[in-house]
């Protein structure tokens, strides 16, 4: 490890992904999903970039995917009060 690197997330090409069907202790089946092995350069600032370098990434995520711009269009065609944002805490 060389140093830590604040990154933003970078991105894979799916059509490298693959699923492999495998059996866990107890007999049940599930699938492991992976990117095949074929190296990829990664855009400067991304965690992939970062971790390629030999960098631990820090990368500060969310999980809230809505698209607030659709979700205001919507509530004006079908009617009802748009939702508020959340905004963090700063």
């Amino acid at each position: 490890v060389t140093e830590i690197e604040v990154t933003r997330q970078g991105f894979r090409d799916i059509g490298e992904m693959h699923a492999v069907r495998r059996t866990d202790l107890r007999g049940r089946d599930y699938y492991w999903m992976s990117f095949r092995g074929a190296k990829q350069d990664h855009a400067d600032g991304t965690d992939l970039k970062a971790m390629d370098d030999g960098k631990i990434s820090v990368s500060p995520l969310h999980i809230d995917l809505t698209h607030m711009a659709s979700v205001n269009d919507l509530k004006k065609v079908l009617g009802g009060v748009p939702p508020k944002s959340v905004v963090a805490a700063e």
